[in-house]
């Protein structure tokens, strides 16, 4: 019907606006009519076109916004979009490649938008691979409010990039005084990795986290005598399952 009547000379912008303004009760598989009627709107127009100015900027406002929401929310984060990762990926690309000021766009979704396109690019299940793009767009959403923090667990976490993790550490610690960037950072000084060796400075990180958790990084390590010290920092804060650890670990080593 939308085709004939495409045929026929209906606006295609037209079409688009119906199906952008359909959407109810959280189902977004109107905004997939909605991209691909505003995208061939914007596409077909040339030089001849007697559309005026306000008319095209919001269509192109409405196909950039489809594209967003489209690549933000895929059918497995249990969206009902008919949006697959591959196809979120080509949405979320479209967004960022056009837009002309992020700042039109609501925060949290550019926010969560560049998160999601820097875990494609990284990962590159989708895509090649690409970890510099990766990281373009995990500094769009960091830069753009997102907490550091996220993005380093995601480094520490999901990958064994420890550079980054480092780097994501150092900021979530400046910036939002995060107690697991802090070990994070106090594992890395201890280790010496990707930073030089600094074992008294390992432990002021330490000092901003659990101190139960720190004596088992040191009990795994192999660092009875600081795995002592501080499991017994935690039982003098009345932690009761720091001291059957630590009552554990010294009949271990004894």
């Amino acid at each position: 019907m939308f085709e004939q009547a495409a045929k026929c000379g209906y606006r295609k912008d037209y079409i688009g606006s119906f199906f952008f303004n359909i959407y109810i009760n959280y189902d977004y598989k109107s905004y997939n009519e909605a991209f691909y009627w505003y995208k061939r709107f914007i596409d077909e127009l040339d030089e001849h076109n007697d559309y005026d100015d306000e008319e095209i900027a919001d269509a192109t406002y409405k196909l950039r916004y489809s594209a967003l929401l489209l690549g933000l929310y895929e059918d497995s984060d249990g969206f009902d979009t008919g949006v697959d990762k591959e196809e979120a990926f080509y949405y979320l690309k479209y967004f960022f490649e056009n837009v002309t000021d992020l700042d039109d766009y609501d925060e949290y979704m550019v926010e969560g938008a560049a998160y999601r396109l820097g875990k494609l690019y990284y990962e590159g299940k989708v895509c090649k691979q690409d970890k510099e793009k990766a990281e373009e767009y995990f500094k769009i959403c960091a830069d753009r409010g997102s907490c550091p923090s996220v993005i380093m667990d995601f480094y520490g976490n999901e990958t064994d990039d420890e550079e980054k993790t480092f780097y994501w550490a150092e900021r979530a610690v400046e910036e939002e005084e995060d107690d697991v960037a802090y070990f994070f950072l106090g594992t890395f000084y201890y280790e010496g990795k990707v930073c030089k060796q600094d074992k008294e400075k390992a432990e002021e990180y330490f000092n901003n986290y659990y101190p139960i958790l720190v004596g088992d990084y040191y009990r795994h390590a192999g660092d009875y005598e600081m795995a002592i010290k501080w499991y017994s920092r935690a039982v003098d804060e009345g932690d009761d399952e720091a001291k059957e650890k630590l009552e554990e670990l010294k009949k271990k080593i004894n």
